[in-house]
């Protein structure tokens, strides 16, 4: 899997939010397929809240189920700060 042709995804900062190590990194390296440059983890929505404001993702990938806070309370509470209205979340 490649991406487009003409379209670099060199400098484009992923997140993926999962609590299984596995999913991670098959995730991890999908994305890294198509050339993103930066992929980032998190396991569980506090850590990914934590690693949102640190890294300044341009895509958030999230499971549901995790511990101490699942993926739609990530996503809503992500929401809630403006300055993260137009980040691109996939659940």
């Amino acid at each position: 899997m490649k991406a487009a042709p003409g379209l670099s995804l060199a400098g484009t900062r992923v997140l993926i939010v999962d609590d299984n190590q596995g999913s991670r990194m098959l995730l991890g390296a999908l994305v890294e397929q198509v050339g993103v440059g930066r992929i980032a983890y998190a396991v569980d929505g506090l850590d990914g809240l934590a690693q949102v404001e640190a890294l300044r993702p341009d895509l958030v990938i999230l499971d549901v189920r995790m511990p101490k806070m699942d993926g739609f309370e990530m996503c809503r509470q992500l929401r809630c700060n403006h300055a993260q209205d137009d980040l691109p979340v996939l659940i």
